[in-house]
């Protein structure tokens, strides 16, 4: 993105018909912008149909008035360099302590509820956030034996195929508790598009009950919450062994113990024991 950012600021500048000056990065694939003292973010993707996953997603979330969770507004998708920039609203709030977690989850599992409600229109030509995350568990698992027979004992598909939009990331460090009036915000949108009744869901109980905010066992209403509550501890058993594998890499080049991987490894041994706690009958 950084030798793009001349080139990406130039756009946005020519959309404003303004200055715009570099903020900060707001992640691996995002940038905050000021324009004329408004702020916004900057989100980048390396295809159109990327883009038009997310826009579709933010927009059909934005028709949501449920007065429990905000989300950006869609504002507009521009070309720059090789690349596809959109542009939303820079939201300001407080990221969640432990203590707001547990207030979270009502209006969390609701707003889930209606999302996936917002049947995606047969003409849209939008890409797949499962089968993404789908083809990055199953070739960063293939380190792992263990880990990668569980997950090949899993249907490739999850019990009920209906399609709706997803958020993509819908987990704790992705919603802002916002003061005045008080609720929170839905943020990092770069994954959203077309997934399953339950992704979302399976995602935040995953993710929630690893980290001992909650028990997902009340919070199951489907077979596909345990389908994609196992899916989530996998995914998060992925992103830890493509860790392990960059730290065993640097400690072999530097000659220096790493010690992240003691963190890493009691991590994948909780995963394992949520995996086997939460097996599906076969």
């Amino acid at each position: 993105m950084d030798k793009d950012l001349s080139v990406h600021l130039s756009s946005i500048g020519s959309y404003f018909r303004a200055s715009c000056s570099y903020v900060s990065s707001l992640s691996s694939s995002s940038f905050l912008v000021d324009c004329k003292d408004d702020y916004f973010a900057v989100h980048v993707f390396p295809t159109k149909s990327r883009l038009s996953s997310v826009s579709h997603a933010l927009s059909a979330a934005s028709r949501l008035d449920l007065h429990l969770i905000g989300t950006p507004r869609f504002i507009a998708s521009l070309q720059s360099a090789s690349s596809w920039l959109l542009l939303t609203p820079y939201i300001f709030g407080d990221r969640l302590a432990v203590d707001n977690v547990p207030s979270l989850f009502q209006p969390a599992l609701t707003f889930v509820e209606a999302f996936e409600s917002v049947s995606p229109s047969p003409a849209l030509c939008l890409s797949s956030t499962f089968l993404d995350f789908y083809q990055f568990i199953a070739s960063s698992l293939s380190s792992d034996q263990r880990f990668m027979d569980m997950f090949m004992r899993m249907q490739l598909r999850p019990p009920v195929e209906d399609l709706c939009f997803v958020h993509g990331d819908f987990a704790p460090q992705n919603f802002l508790l916002m003061r005045q009036p008080q609720y929170y915000a839905l943020i990092d949108w770069e994954y959203a598009g077309l997934g399953y009744l339950g992704f979302d869901r399976g995602w935040l109980l995953s993710v929630s009950s690893f980290r001992g905010f909650c028990d997902p066992l009340p919070h199951l209403t489907s077979p596909n919450d345990l389908y994609f509550l196992r899916f989530g501890y996998f995914r998060m058993a992925s992103r830890l062994l493509k860790r392990r594998s960059s730290q065993l890499f640097l400690e072999h080049l530097t000659g220096s113990p790493c010690a992240d991987l003691e963190f890493i490894d009691s991590s994948l041994l909780r995963l394992y024991q949520l995996l086997n706690n939460h097996d599906l009958s076969y």
